[in-house]
């Protein structure tokens, strides 16, 4: 559903421009850009952070020469009694020396904690930078491969149904959906038969089915592969939604794919007479689908 509605969205723009991707790509550009000036944020805030930590390594190593040199110095003046009242002097040059250390650590160490909160919410950024692009880039895809869709219609109804010319013949399929337990097996199942290939909506748990590259010219349409909301329907059961069929160029051999990928047969291979052997199976997710060779000869 949110495929068709949204190929029905980015063909209705074409009316009004020449190109109707152009706003999400330049969608895309902006959020690209974006995630790019975080980045280099990032790296400038991470160097401020080394210069800092090694700062704060110097005045440590300053601060334990010092006081050992001046405890020297005290040691020294402690065996000299000729020098008492400098003892006195040296020690409070001691503490004056360990307190403004103390100091310039204390603002180091301020400056850094500072420093690397300043980065964890520049990391929050450009995460969500991150996100923004991998949904720009998404739609902006999917808008490409409606298009494509539009521009190799196999006829002038089919091209205008798409485009969305008009509205007298917009009760056709232009997408379909593959509601599943696993994804990933599934989406590996329609790899492995048809040569499929997928490409998740964000960060959705919704994944677009393309089901031809872009160059194709042969007519269809793409889906949607997503979780199932709810159990399937236990025992015996008839197909209780719309059963989708692939045309295939060898029924034989896609049937032979199905079952090394680990689908089911539901009916066997039959002939429409004078027109095409039909077939129907189970997919790893238990849904039913068809596959159609064309043959004249078929009887």
């Amino acid at each position: 559903m949110l495929g068709a509605l949204f190929l029905g969205r980015v063909n209705k723009k074409k009316n009004k421009k020449g190109d109707p991707c152009s706003d999400l790509k330049a969608q895309l550009e902006v959020a690209q850009s974006a995630h790019g000036a975080a980045t280099k944020q990032i790296t400038l805030q991470e160097l401020l952070i080394a210069q800092l930590q090694k700062e704060i390594e110097d005045v440590n190593g300053k601060l334990a020469g010092k006081v050992k040199a001046h405890a020297k110095d005290v040691a020294g003046n402690i065996k000299d009694e000729l020098v008492k009242q400098e003892k006195s002097g040296v020690l409070k040059e001691v503490v004056g020396v360990a307190e403004e250390a103390k100091a310039l650590y204390d603002d180091l160490s301020e400056k850094y904690t500072q420093a690397k909160e300043l980065l964890a919410v520049l990391k929050a950024r450009q995460a969500g930078f991150a996100d923004e692009v991998r949904e720009r880039e998404a739609l902006f895809n999917m808008c490409i491969q409606g298009t494509a869709l539009a521009s190799r219609a196999a006829s002038p109804l089919d091209s205008e149904l798409l485009s969305g010319d008009n509205s007298d013949i917009m009760n056709r399929v232009v997408h379909f959906e593959i509601h599943v337990d696993d994804p990933e097996r599934a989406m590996k199942f329609y790899a492995d038969v048809f040569g499929w290939t997928f490409m998740q909506w964000g960060e959705r748990k919704y994944w677009m089915v393309m089901t031809a590259p872009k160059e194709s010219t042969e007519p269809g349409i793409n889906g949607g592969l997503l979780p199932r909301s709810a159990s399937m329907p236990h025992g015996v059961s008839g197909a209780n939604a719309f059963v989708c069929t692939v045309q295939v160029e060898n029924f034989d051999e896609i049937a032979k794919k199905i079952i090394a990928a680990k689908g089911a047969v539901t009916m066997p291979k039959y002939a429409l007479v004078g027109m095409a052997w039909q077939g129907y199976f189970l997919d790893t997710e238990g849904n039913t689908f068809g596959i159609h060779e064309a043959d004249v000869n078929a009887k």
